[in-house]
């Protein structure tokens, strides 16, 4: 399978490092080893403002779909570009 790439606007790359701790790299962000979803984790976190998430999305000025979207493809992209910098991968 082809690795996933992404091109983000620079501006959202705060919001890519928040959603980039969420994952199993280093084992599952909640701590349960048999976690079998954190993006789950990461969705009910931004929905219920456990994490930074929603004060991004309020500054970017992102509605709750476009900003689900959002984070939904950070999340499960392989490699991030910007756009006028360099590349970051997982």
């Amino acid at each position: 399978m082809q690795p996933i790439k992404l091109i983000l606007d620079n501006k959202l790359k705060d919001v890519a490092a928040l959603v980039k701790e969420y994952g199993y790299l280093d084992g599952p962000k909640c701590g349960n080893l048999g976690c079998e979803s954190e993006l789950s984790h990461l969705i009910d976190d931004w929905l219920n403002n456990a994490t930074d998430l929603r004060t991004e999305q309020e500054t970017l000025g992102f509605n709750d779909e476009d900003f689900e979207r959002l984070i939904g493809a950070i999340y499960v992209a392989d490699v991030i570009e910007y756009e006028g910098s360099n590349t970051d991968a997982k």
